[in-house]
């Protein structure tokens, strides 16, 4: 009875080492697997915040070359306007 309890014994630790072995042997598997985890996160953040950062400045930039355009457009409008007055008075001074 005692060498039955014995080798139960022997076959409980046995089985118990073989899982802790399994188990440092995996965690860093798990720990990378995780790290990587955590790094692939932090990319698709700064992705992120790069693709809003360009967004912005597209929108930044189009918001101006709409300003530049209406500027010009206004100028020109000025410009036609002033030579229009310039040339009646030109006729009128003849």
């Amino acid at each position: 009875m005692a060498e039955e309890i014995d080798e139960e014994n022997k076959a409980a630790v046995a089985e118990l080492s073989a899982r802790d072995d399994w188990y440092v042997q995996h965690m860093q598997l798990f720990e990378d697997l995780s790290e990587a985890i955590k790094v692939r996160h932090d990319m698709i953040d700064r992705a992120i915040a790069a693709s809003k950062e360009i967004q912005s400045k597209h929108e930044t930039f189009r918001e101006q070359k709409q300003a530049v355009i209406e500027e010009m457009k206004n100028l020109e409008t000025d410009d036609d306007s002033g030579s229009d007055d310039g040339s009646e008075e030109e006729n009128e001074n003849e």
